[in-house]
């Protein structure tokens, strides 16, 4: 995909006019975008990595101040959609388990609702760590296999959404991130999804001997 993003950057208005598709899947997620922004922080000279963004509809509404904005989208047509309607941010076809970017390449990266779709949500960690520059930050949030909602697309189905939906509790995601070798792993519920945070640990240097 070509790079659709302007030499500005993104828009100064936090909330950009959505197309109506986009304005009905965010519907309602103001508390969310809120609880986002807050979780993530983020300075002008950083990046962010979205992935499973889709069209960049809520990506959108929390990407604020980051100097460049790349949403990852597994499917191409969706992304094309994505880039259509939403120039200040970059869309990039590819998985999240083979994330197309060099070590270091973000500060911040995001998984919102989106790990699972993922056929091996071990390699997506992997590969996020590698791609985090060091002392970057991860932000997933989920929903339990419990949620109502987990239910209903596992049992009925649901546009976007493959059979095997890989739902998991907060404390099995968080292993995940630990195992992949993420510090700081922090588990956040909320009333209807949960959070989780960690940190690309930094290696502080070796000293020389004198």
């Amino acid at each position: 995909m070509g790079d659709a993003r302007p030499p500005s950057g993104l828009p100064p208005d936090p909330r950009p006019r959505l197309a109506l598709g986009d304005r009905i899947r965010t519907a309602g997620r103001a508390a969310e975008v809120r609880r986002v922004q807050q979780l993530l922080g983020s300075t002008p000279s950083e990046r962010l990595l979205d992935v499973g963004g889709g069209t960049g509809a809520f990506t959108s509404r929390f990407a604020g101040t980051f100097s460049e904005v790349v949403v990852l989208e597994p499917n191409d047509a969706v992304a094309r959609v994505g880039a259509r309607r939403h120039s200040a941010l970059r869309f990039v076809s590819g998985p999240g388990e083979r994330i197309p970017f060099s070590d270091g390449s973000f500060h911040r990266l995001t998984a919102i609702r989106s790990t699972h779709h993922m056929d091996s949500p071990e390699r997506f960690f992997t590969e996020a760590l590698r791609v985090l520059s060091a002392g970057g930050r991860i932000l997933i949030e989920e929903m339990g296999p419990g949620s109502p909602l987990a239910r209903m697309f596992n049992r009925l189905g649901h546009r976007g959404h493959h059979p095997g939906l890989d739902f998991r509790g907060p404390e099995a995601w968080g292993a995940g991130l630990s195992n992949a070798g993420f510090d700081e792993v922090r588990v956040l519920p909320d009333r209807r999804w949960f959070f989780l945070t960690g940190r690309k640990p930094v290696i502080a240097p070796t000293a020389t001997p004198p």
